[in-house]
């Protein structure tokens, strides 16, 4: 079978076809199974927004997680918070108790195991330039089970440091989904900056899927979060249970600074879908946002000032399905642009609400129309490869994500470098299409590649090595 490139502004990328497999996948949701997950087709997208320049940890040491096993240590000579070799928890230990200053010294996290990580606590993220990678892990990427977790923790708290990237990891609650039990929060940003969370699916948390913050309210010493980008991720409330005020992404408590959402699935959640809380500059586009319940007049999106202090921000292309509540909720008269949002079909509902011409100071993002949204969403959003949560929710992937790599990458079946390349690669046959499961980390896209590459006057990416 032959693949061809779609789009014809691809049509001279360099040897990177890009295309669409989907050939035998169906999909059904039995529960919280551990079994592998239905798509293992892998996305690339291009990292966005107010905190698309944070280097993470790429630059630095690697730290490979070998093994699924989570235990918390209060070793003498590993020290107290640490795990031991080979598991996720000493990864981030490690990179706390290296001094780093620098790119070059941070660490990148990678996985050479898969499944189902259960903290036994939260995950505390303290050190500067580190990345967490979830997208190179082998079938079924990397799950971290947050049922176990104290109450009133988070399973990733990410705080006192910047140059952060999560991406491709799944954080879910499986069992126990009662309000005070297991973990409160999917991920926590504390006064922290240039961050990156890219690709995460965050299900069934006990409080928030995820909050944004400075120290000043939280307990910590006060400190300022700012460039952060949160984008093609998905966070979702579906357990059917009842539950008082299970809330989607908080931004609160100042200060706070040039935060971007973008491209991003909320779904199911009784009010802050998201709550803009407090001063500060935002982008909110291109989001899907739906059943958001109306619980105290804070379901949909809340945009207030917080003592006095104005947020202000672009709430542009949003899609609003099947809310209960209020869609957008714009509290003491807060100066915000919003326009171009659509809530059950209706294109005009917020011609009203916005008081301020669009922002443009904020970095380009890659804007599609209102129409286009969900479809791109729900095939490009979340973590990679797609499991039964995420495929019940939203359904397979879409042809905009999906990633071909040529047989030149993917090997034909021979170690033809003497170093197991092919096998690595899949091994497969040349023209096999389960080539399509090599890993492929260019930012391409199809319809929406001609777009980015407008905003962003950029080409086509340079060609993966031989």
């Amino acid at each position: 079978m032959d693949v061809h490139v779609t789009a014809p502004h691809r049509a001279n990328a360099m040897g990177l076809l890009v295309g669409l497999l989907m050939i035998g996948i169906g999909y059904a949701n039995n529960g919280p199974s551990l079994d592998p997950p239905l798509a293992t087709i892998q996305v690339a997208t291009v990292p966005e927004g107010f905190g698309a320049d944070t280097v993470g940890g790429d630059q630095g040491n690697v730290c490979h997680v070998t093994t699924l096993d989570d235990q918390f240590l209060n070793d003498p000579v590993l020290g107290w918070g640490s795990g031991p070799p080979g598991t996720l928890r000493y990864c981030t230990f490690d990179a706390l108790v290296r001094p780093c200053n620098n790119p070059s010294c941070g660490t990148k996290i990678v996985f050479d195991v898969a499944g189902t990580i259960s903290l036994t606590r939260k995950l505390l993220i303290n050190a500067s330039y580190v990345t967490i990678d979830g997208s190179d892990a082998p079938d079924p990427g990397i799950t971290l089970d947050g049922t176990h977790i104290e109450y009133f923790q988070p399973a990733i708290q990410i705080r006192s440091n910047h140059d952060v990237i999560v991406k491709h990891i799944r954080i879910h609650k499986y069992s126990n989904y009662e309000w005070k039990a297991g973990m409160s929060d999917g991920l926590d940003l504390i006064d922290t900056h240039n961050v990156l969370i890219d690709h995460v699916s965050v299900y069934n948390p006990g409080d928030e899927a995820m909050i944004i913050s400075s120290g000043t309210n939280a307990g910590i010493p006060s400190g300022y979060a700012h460039d952060i980008t949160v984008q093609h991720s998905i966070f979702a409330y579906t357990y059917t249970g009842t539950h008082p005020t299970t809330s989607g992404i908080m931004i609160e408590y100042d200060p706070i600074n040039n935060v971007s959402l973008h491209h991003n699935y909320i779904y199911n959640f009784k009010r802050r879908s998201p709550k803009f809380g407090t001063g500060g500059h935002y982008d909110f586009r291109n989001n899907v946002i739906a059943h958001a319940d109306g619980w105290s007049d804070e379901g949909g999106t809340r945009l207030i000032a917080d003592q006095g202090v104005n947020a202000t921000g672009n709430i542009l292309k949003n899609v609003y399905n099947a809310n209960y509540g209020t869609a957008i909720r714009v509290e003491d008269n807060a100066p915000w642009h919003i326009s171009g949002n659509i809530y059950n079909g209706d294109t005009s509902f917020d011609d009203s609400l916005s008081s301020h011409a669009e922002y443009t100071n904020v970095p380009a993002i890659m804007t599609l129309e209102v129409t286009e949204v969900q479809g791109h969403v729900f095939g490009c959003a979340g973590a990679f490869p797609r499991d039964w949560a995420d495929q019940d929710l939203v359904g397979p992937p879409s042809q905009e994500c999906v990633v071909l790599v040529p047989d030149s990458i993917c090997g034909d079946g021979k170690d033809k470098d003497g170093a197991g390349k092919d096998a690595i690669y899949g091994g497969k046959p040349a023209g096999d299409l389960s080539c399509m499961r090599c890993p492929a980390r260019q930012p391409v896209m199809t319809t929406a590649a001609g777009a980015w590459d407008a905003v962003h006057e950029r080409g086509p990416p340079a060609r993966l090595p031989d």
